[in-house]
């Protein structure tokens, strides 16, 4: 169980920290233009490290012989077999969706730095209450990336039919 914890805040926090570096050494102007890129790396990591990799896995003995005799028709055969991992992905979107929004509900991140890291940079009340009353810069790099991944597991069942 720790090592997925670990796992899943590496996904979470991590790369999209990575990708925002990689947004400002990419020399992106502004604080939009930075989540823009942010969101376009974050979703990338996203769709290939979780959908990818799962539906290729999971029937990756099925698959090799297949893409050896006709190499074309790799899509075609991801629509077929990510229906067969479909599981993983419902599991996924359960999950995601209800950690997401129980974490906006909570707020935990911004119970610790009220608790634990702005004592330490007020000095007077003044300060403390201009911390307490401004508006965080919401990172919406990380939002859109996951949403926007959730869609395009959405959109596997209808390529399947197509």
């Amino acid at each position: 169980p720790l090592v997925s914890i670990l796992l899943a805040l590496l996904i979470q926090l991590v790369v999209p920290a990575l990708a925002r570096k990689l947004a400002v050494l990419v020399g992106s102007p502004t604080k939009t233009k930075r989540e823009v890129i942010t969101q376009n790396f974050y979703f990338t990591f996203l769709f290939i490290e979780l959908v990818l990799l799962t539906a290729v896995s999971s029937s990756v003995v099925k698959i090799v012989p297949q893409i050896i005799d006709n190499p074309v028709s790799i899509p075609t055969l991801l629509a077929t077999n990510i229906p067969t991992s479909a599981n993983y992905f419902f599991n996924y979107l359960i999950v995601q969706s209800l950690s997401y929004s129980g974490s906006v509900l909570f707020q935990f991140l911004r119970i610790l730095y009220i608790t634990t890291i702005w004592p330490w940079f007020t000095q007077t009340p003044r300060e403390e209450a201009w911390l307490q009353t401004t508006i965080p810069h919401q990172m919406w790099g990380n939002v859109y990336a996951l949403f926007t991944n959730f869609a395009a597991i959405g959109m596997f069942p209808m390529v399947d039919h197509l």
